[in-house]
């Protein structure tokens, strides 16, 4: 008898501790074990996973300009370079800092020489 397997979907929600998210999850997941869902009510839980999205941007948007500023339109050169570099996004606001820190206080310096 050959093993069958069940692709399960896996939702991933990061942010602020808020009302709501983990039970939640919890009712996500094990709705996602029943298989009598119709449509209409996948489509519905697709949706409410779509509400909590946009809800964890929104805090996430929220802690970046407490503690960096509203963002603002800034020219960047974006050519091609013979250095390697580091993309960033807005998710990666504090992982830069923390890198650049980082950096200005040697932690990094020895195992990654600026050249």
């Amino acid at each position: 008898m050959m093993n069958q397997t069940r692709e399960i979907p896996v939702y991933l929600f990061t942010g602020f501790l808020d009302a709501g998210k983990t039970t939640f999850i919890q009712e996500t997941l094990a709705k996602t074990l029943d298989n009598s869902l119709s449509a209409e009510e996948l489509v519905a839980l697709t949706l409410k996973t779509g509400e909590y999205g946009v809800k964890g941007m929104a805090m996430l948007d929220a802690a970046n300009t407490g503690a960096y500023g509203d963002p603002e339109i800034t020219a960047v050169n974006i050519g091609v370079r013979k250095n390697p570099g580091i993309l960033v996004s807005g998710h990666d606001l504090r992982d830069l800092e923390m890198l650049l820190e980082a950096y200005h206080t040697g932690a990094i310096v020895e195992r990654f020489p600026v050249r």
